[in-house]
């Protein structure tokens, strides 16, 4: 399965069910965020595929990070906010996999999602020189599976 089908789908699903009032920034985009008290930015990994032995069908193990970001006086409480929104989005889903190469109906699999890890990756350090930056992970892992 194209894993730019795979990213395709699942950032669909995102954007359809993601009730923040914050942006969120994708790979190659670009984000002007010296205005904004919280944003997020997605990223997809993928590992080699591997085989079922029974089914003989390819699955793709994957995982979606999300960066949660806040900046300014109360950017804790602010971070912690957009964690709780960012958490049910994703958390625990079967998503579609369709190929928008070609028209976007063709269905060629499912992802499974599973339970999230969240790490808080605050550096308190390196921001004595502005308002205070909180930074935290949201990262949820998975495996795409093609329709026979």
């Amino acid at each position: 399965m194209k894993q730019m089908a795979i990213t395709s789908s699942l950032m669909k699903q995102w954007q359809e069910d993601i009730n923040l009032e914050v942006p969120t920034s994708y790979p190659g985009m670009q984000l002007d965020t010296s205005a904004l008290t919280g944003w997020l930015e997605w990223r997809t990994e993928f590992w080699k595929p591997y085989v079922q032995r029974i089914s003989q069908q390819e699955l793709q193990r994957l995982s979606v990070e999300v960066h949660v970001y806040s900046r300014g006086v109360e950017s804790g409480l602010v971070l912690n906010q957009l964690v709780d929104g960012v958490l049910p989005v994703l958390t625990r889903k079967t998503i579609a996999v369709h190929d928008y190469e070609v028209s976007g109906t063709p269905l060629v699999g499912y992802v499974s999602l599973y339970e999230p890890e969240v790490r808080e990756l605050s550096r308190n350090e390196l921001n004595r020189q502005s308002s205070p930056l909180r930074h935290a992970l949201v990262e949820w892992r998975g495996l795409a599976q093609e329709v026979a």
